[in-house]
């Protein structure tokens, strides 16, 4: 009888192995870096995994910069659950993470030697991302569900909004421009990225936004020429009224983004001085004539423009990824601006008539710990994005694929010229 039951006790075991070895793996994509490019990819991981055939699709967050995407038991990758993160910082530490450089990271996202989960040496490629435990998961597209916690991650992806030899800006102030954080300063002189793959999916689409407290002829403001930001950001204008008395007789308030920001790179190279002309961003806040303050991300940038706290953002104008339009629900004293007489759209990016973009990068090590397991999921979701018609369509009216683009920029640094489109769209 005894026989029996420790035969029967070590074919169950042997069944309950084999169950264990059946059970799904865990593949985790962590996308960090660039602010601009937060809002879109969390919204094009719930569109990827929905072709992967994940029985349930669900996202979640901890706040504005830090999101998350999961898939379960997807058929496309055997069973597999996928977890897709985007934290936004700032491109520069994108690429950094890459490198296995923590040196310029803030505390909101540095990870240190004896963190949980880093391993000795390692902790220059970790960054703070969402802990997928203790979420409450919601299905897009409602609105994504509530995460309580960070924790450290190995970076599968740097994004960046530029290449990082672009990166030449420099940048004094505090780190949460009028709602102080402390101060900072960066200096670049461009950031190596040797040794690291590239994508490059889609343009990135920007554009100028307003506190509605700034009116010309008794509206507030909708437009602004390339000469009239040249002179805001690079510090020479002071006063709305120094564009003439039917503007606000307010101070202007320019809001940056802190260098090591591709928006901030952006500007630098498609707005202030691009092909020779132009003046220098400025480079040191100000808090009166002028009135500059500096901003890590792009929900800062917004802050500062909308006003948050006891900072009121009377007559502040700034930069971001255009689809922050999309998000002014949150920012109910802001306004976009059209740029040169035209507002920033998929149609006007990829036909040459707006110039305010940049070509998007996501930086991959080929000698990434976990590369054999996360690399087969990168290059399909970077085929993904890269088709015109996956563009998510809550993006849809900002963002292009570089597939798409009638006229391209060869580098950062240089003017759009007529490729004509790999994947003609319409219009």
């Amino acid at each position: 009888m005894f026989k029996k039951v420790l035969q029967g006790a070590v074919m169950g075991a042997a069944m309950f192995g084999l169950v264990g070895a059946a059970t799904a793996a865990e593949r985790h994509i962590n996308l960090y870096g660039a602010s601009a490019q937060h809002l879109f990819w969390n919204d094009a991981a719930a569109s990827f995994l929905n072709t992967k055939g994940c029985s349930s699709v669900a996202r979640a967050s901890v706040n504005d910069k830090n999101g998350i995407t999961r898939g379960l038991n997807c058929s496309s990758y055997g069973g597999d659950d996928i977890y897709i993160r985007y934290t936004s910082k700032a491109s520069f530490d994108g690429i950094l993470a890459m490198k296995g450089d923590s040196s310029k990271a803030g505390a909101d996202e540095k990870c240190n030697e004896g963190d949980p989960g880093v391993p000795s040496g390692k902790a220059g490629f970790y960054r703070k991302m969402v802990s997928e435990s203790g979420c409450t998961w919601t299905t897009p597209p409602a609105a994504p569900g509530s995460c309580p916690s960070l924790k450290c991650v190995d970076v599968t992806l740097g994004a960046s909004d530029v290449a990082g030899e672009s990166f030449t800006q420099a940048s004094s102030g505090q780190l949460k421009g009028p709602l102080g954080g402390g101060a900072v300063t960066r200096s670049f002189s461009g950031i190596s990225t040797t040794g690291l793959d590239h994508y490059n999916p889609l343009v990135v689409p920007f554009g100028f936004f307003v506190n509605n407290s700034v009116e010309k002829d008794g509206a507030v403001l909708q437009n602004i020429t390339r000469l009239m930001a040249t002179m805001i950001f690079s510090g020479q204008a002071w006063y709305w009224t120094d564009f003439g008395q039917n503007f606000s007789d307010l101070p202007i308030v320019a809001c940056f983004r802190h260098a090591g920001s591709g928006t901030h790179a952006t500007i630098d190279y498609a707005v202030m001085k691009g092909n020779g002309w132009g003046y220098e961003l400025a480079q040191t806040e100000s808090t009166v004539d002028p009135t500059l303050y500096f901003n890590d991300g792009s929900s800062d940038m917004m802050k500062c423009i909308n006003g948050s706290g006891s900072w009121s953002g009377t007559g502040a104008i700034g930069y971001a990824d255009a689809d922050q339009a999309a998000s002014l629900g949150s920012y109910p004293n802001v306004s976009p601006l059209k740029y040169q007489g035209e507002s920033p759209s998929r149609v006007t990016i990829r036909n040459g008539i707006y110039d305010f973009w940049s070509t998007q990068w996501l930086y991959e090590d080929p000698n990434e710990p976990n590369y054999t397991l996360t690399h087969p999921v990168v290059t399909q979701l970077m085929d993904f994005a890269a088709n015109p018609a996956n563009v998510p369509a809550s993006k849809a009216q900002w963002w292009a694929t570089k597939k798409e683009m009638v006229y391209m920029k060869a580098t950062d640094q240089q003017y759009p010229g007529y490729v004509g489109a790999e994947d003609p769209q319409t219009p």
